[in-house]
C-alpha cells in the first residue's frame, strides 16, 4: 500500500512540478517505461557490514529497477537500486550518463538506494570495490536507459482502502503533545 502511495504521490508531483525533460508526446498523454539492470557485484567484493566481509557467493542477485514517466515534454526517471547507500558522485554520475544517453533532464532522475545491508560496500574512501564502483553509474544508466526506450502509452488510476490488518507502524503518537514516540526504545 505504501509503494502504491509513494508511487501515486511521485505521478502527481512529477504532473505539477517536473522540469523539462526528452518528452515527446501531446500535452496530457502519459507513457510509461520500466526497466532493470544487474548490479550485482563479483564474487570477492567487500560487502557492508561489521570486519568488511568479502562475498562469497550470490544467492540473490542485486538490481538497479527504473520507472520512466512522459507527460506531454516532461520526463522523469526514479530508479531503486538493491544498495545499502549510494555516494553524490556515483549518483551524479549515472544522471549524467542517462541525461546524455536519453536527454532526461538531470533534476528530473531520482536515484533510492533501498538501505540492503547485504549490498557492497560504498565507501568515500579507504578501501573499496574500485572495478565495481567504477563500474556501477553505466549499470544504473543502463537501467535508464532500457526504461525510457521501454515508453508506452498508460493510463493512471488512483484508489483508495481501508487496511485493518497486516501493517504496524512501530511508533505511537502521544496525545499529550503529537510527537511520535518509538515504542521499542523505552
Amino acid at each position: 500500500m505504501r509503494n502504491v502511495l509513494a508511487l501515486g504521490t511521485v505521478l502527481v508531483l512529477f504532473s505539477a512540478a517536473a522540469p523539462a525533460g526528452a518528452g515527446e508526446g501531446p500535452p496530457g498523454e502519459l507513457k510509461v517505461g520500466f526497466g532493470q539492470s544487474d548490479i550485482t557485484p563479483p564474487v570477492g567484493a567487500m560487502m557492508t557490514g561489521a570486519g568488511i566481509p568479502v562475498s562469497v557467493r550470490t544467492d540473490d542477485p542485486l538490481f538497479a529497477r527504473t520507472l520512466v514517466v512522459q507527460s506531454g515534454d516532461r520526463t522523469m526517471a526514479v530508479v531503486g537500486v538493491d544498495l545499502v547507500k549510494i555516494r553524490l558522485d556515483l549518483a551524479d554520475a549515472a544522471i549524467a550518463e542517462a541525461s546524455e544517453r536519453t536527454g532526461i533532464d538531470r533534476d528530473a532522475v531520482m536515484i533510492c538506494p533501498s538501505h540492503n545491508h547485504s549490498s557492497p560496500f560504498v565507501p568515500m574512501g579507504g578501501p573499496n570495490n574500485k572495478d565495481y564502483l567504477s563500474a556501477l553509474p553505466g549499470l544504473i544508466a543502463d537501467s535508464i536507459e532500457q526504461a525510457h526506450k521501454a515508453l508506452q502509452p498508460a493510463r493512471m488510476f488512483l484508489g483508495r482502502s481501508l487496511v485493518y490488518e497486516g501493517h504496524h507502524n512501530r511508533r505511537v503518537v502521544s496525545k499529550a503533545d503529537g510527537m511520535a514516540l518509538n515504542t521499542w526504545l523505552n
